[in-house]
């Protein structure tokens, strides 16, 4: 179990073999989670941070890298964002909800961030 707010990242790295959960979240969910944290990460960077970081995802051979950390809290922004869309905080104790976040954190990278 992620116990810890600062491991999505790692639980992202590793969440593969834990993909077979059957989420409980529906794709429109995951997508509307993603549009709501990438939305509050552009409107936490200037212009030039968020070129940035969409050029250095780009340049990425490295699928799971994210460019937002090295400017802002990513993390803190996904889960307000969470909280946002469901109305309350995500359980980070719970592999469901863990595997979900990972997977709106991807869909993000894919649709937003490159």
């Amino acid at each position: 179990m992620i116990d810890t707010l600062g491991q999505i990242a790692l639980y992202r790295k590793h969440a593969g073999t834990r993909r077979n959960l059957e989420l409980k979240m529906t794709n429109e969910e995951i997508q509307r989670l993603a549009a709501v944290y990438t939305d509050a990460i552009r409107d936490a960077v200037t212009s030039e941070e968020w070129s940035e970081i969409i050029k250095l995802n780009r340049a990425s051979d490295d699928d799971g890298y994210d460019a937002t950390h090295d400017f802002v809290d990513a993390n803190h922004y996904l889960i307000e964002a969470y909280k946002e869309v469901f109305g309350e905080y995500p359980r980070l104790d719970d592999d469901y909800t863990m595997v979900e976040l990972a997977a709106a954190v991807d869909y993000a990278l894919e649709a937003f961030f490159k």
